[in-house]
């Protein structure tokens, strides 16, 4: 069976988004208006003379805000289901769709419901939150049985390495799965957890080998007197690739 990565959980979510936001359209449509039959059109005097429904309206705000939490990256994979800035770029995606909205409203001189509208949003806004709540409970659960988890790479000393795979182990619905371990030293050995294999490697191709290995996070623990230089080495030999580079609080 296909192990599950955060790219399949931010999928599900994307759906979730739109179904919570297609529903609360249509449900607050029909508590205004009664029915989803035409009714009349909304005249408007601005710059593009044209007859405005509020139909049209629901769902060009409906496909607003579906693009606007894309665009505020609302589903990055590195902070969805674990990072509350997940629920800030919900947030602010949605009081950016309030805003344009009124800057459309007031520049077009379109005659919108200024209640339909801001029951949509706030309403919208609780359901978006709440299934994003929700989807963070299944998720933990979901993180006890291995899916949905970043593979991790640790570097540090051979004590913080232990001391944080031991936390990890007592963390079963942690979203970091431990994959590999580099150690301390001028030469990059990778050591995987688990198992006999090493892989060894210099700086320039770290990137590349963790990549092969499907690493999404390289993780520093630990300190010693060498270890500031070699952390701006290793977050510089990440440039341009799609891992995370996470420092332990403790450094």
């Amino acid at each position: 069976m296909r192990r599950k990565h955060m790219s399949d959980y931010s999928r599900g979510v994307m759906i979730v988004d739109a179904l919570v936001i297609l529903a609360t359209t249509m449900i607050t449509y029909l508590f205004n208006y009664g029915s989803l039959q035409s009714t009349e059109s909304i005249h408007e005097e601005g710059l593009l003379r044209l007859a405005v429904s509020p139909q049209l309206i629901g769902v060009g705000m409906a496909v607003t805000w579906f693009v606007t939490l894309a665009l505020f990256r609302s589903r990055d994979t590195k902070i969805v289901g674990s990072d509350n800035a997940e629920y800030q770029r919900v947030l602010n995606s949605s009081i950016t769709v309030l805003g344009l909205l009124a800057l459309a409203s007031l520049y077009f001189k379109v005659d919108v419901s200024r209640l339909y509208v801001t029951e949509v949003v706030v309403i919208g806004l609780f359901a978006l939150l709440l299934s994003r709540r929700l989807g963070r409970t299944w998720l933990n659960n979901q993180r006890r049985a291995g899916n949905y988890t970043k593979r991790v790479a640790i570097y540090g000393p051979i004590s913080d390495v232990k001391l944080q795979l031991e936390k990890y182990a007592s963390h079963k619905e942690a979203e970091f799965e431990p994959v590999l371990t580099i150690e301390d030293s001028n030469d990059l050995m990778l050591k995987f957890i688990g198992s006999n294999k090493t892989v060894s490697s210099d700086l320039t191709h770290l990137a590349e080998v963790l990549s092969k290995e499907d690493i999404q996070v390289l993780q520093v623990v630990g300190v010693s007197l060498s270890s500031a230089e070699m952390h701006k080495k290793l977050h510089w030999a990440l440039d341009g690739w799609d891992i995370s580079f996470v420092v332990s609080p403790s450094i």
